[in-house]
C-alpha cells in the first residue's frame, strides 16, 4: 500500500513533489509554495541542519497573534506592568492584571537606581529606534556607557541598512555581537546587539522582509536553554 502524504496547507499530495519541507514540531510536509519560505531559505534549510518550524505551528506557540483571527489570550489583554510588580515588593499578591500601570520617563540615573532593585534570572531587553543607525550609533553607545547594568540584547529598528549599500560602516559597539537584516526601503531595516558572552543562531526561516513588515529572529542560548527572541518593524504606510 502506498503512503500519501499531504502538504498540511494546501491538503494535496506531496509524494511525488520533491520540493517538499517537514515541519519538526507537527512533523507535517508542506510543499515550497506553501512554506512561506524564499528560495534561499528553502534550499538553506533543506540542504542544512538547521530544523524547520511551519508557521502555523509558530502561530500556535509564539505569543503573537495573527491579526484577523482574535484570540483569548491576545497580549493586548495583559495590562498589569511587571517592573511596578517587582519593584514594589511590599505585599505577597500575585500581580493584579486589571490594575493599569502608567510607563514613565526615566533619566539614566533614575534608570539605575531603578535596575538596581530588580533580581531576576532573565535577561533585558533595550530598543531603539534609531533613524539610521551609522547616524545615531554613537549616542547609543554613550547612553549604553552610562547604563550600570546594560541589556543583555539592543533591538535596533530603522536601522536602514539598505540591501543595495549593504553594511558600509562599522556597527560596533563594545561588549557586543551584531546581527542585522538588510531592508529594500528607504526607511526601516531590523538588527540585534547581543552580549557577546551568548551563544545565537539567525533564525533565516522564521526572519522576513515584506511590503508591510520587516523581522530579524535569532535563536540564543540563556541559562542553558534555548530562547528565540525578534525584533519586528511595520512600515507605517501599508494597513494592517
Amino acid at each position: 500500500m502506498d503512503i500519501i502524504l499531504l502538504c498540511k496547507t494546501c491538503s494535496k499530495s506531496c509524494t511525488k513533489c520533491y520540493e517538499t519541507i517537514l515541519c519538526k514540531i507537527c512533523k507535517k510536509w508542506l510543499h515550497f509554495k506553501c512554506s512561506n519560505l524564499t528560495r534561499s531559505q528553502f534550499t538553506e534549510l533543506t540542504s542544512g541542519s538547521v530544523p524547520y518550524y511551519c508557521y502555523l505551528c509558530i502561530y500556535d506557540c509564539l505569543p503573537v497573534d495573527l491579526v484577523q483571527i482574535p484570540k483569548p489570550h491576545d497580549i493586548n489583554q495583559i495590562t498589569c506592568n511587571p517592573i511596578d510588580e517587582l519593584v514594589h515588593t511590599d505585599s505577597d499578591d500575585l500581580p493584579n492584571p486589571s490594575v493599569v500601570s502608567p510607563c514613565q520617563y526615566h533619566d539614566t540615573a533614575s534608570f539605575n537606581s531603578l535596575s538596581a532593585k530588580l533580581n531576576w534570572p532573565g535577561f533585558s531587553i533595550l530598543h531603539a529606534n534609531e533613524r539610521s543607525l551609522k547616524k545615531n550609533l554613537e549616542p547609543l553607545t554613550i547612553l549604553l556607557s552610562e547604563l550600570n547594568h546594560p541589556p543583555h540584547f539592543i533591538a535596533i529598528t530603522e536601522a536602514k541598512i539598505n540591501k543595495d549599500t549593504g553594511l558600509n560602516f562599522a556597527p560596533n559597539i563594545p561588549g557586543y555581537s551584531f546581527a542585522h537584516s538588510d531592508t529594500q526601503y528607504a526607511a526601516g531595516g531590523v538588527a540585534i546587539y547581543i552580549k557577546d558572552n551568548i551563544s545565537y543562531v539567525v533564525r533565516h526561516d522564521l526572519s522576513q522582509i515584506l511590503t508591510e513588515a520587516e523581522s530579524l529572529w535569532l535563536e540564543v542560548i540563556l541559562n542553558g536553554k534555548k530562547t528565540v527572541i525578534s525584533v519586528i518593524y511595520r512600515h507605517p504606510a501599508p494597513p494592517i
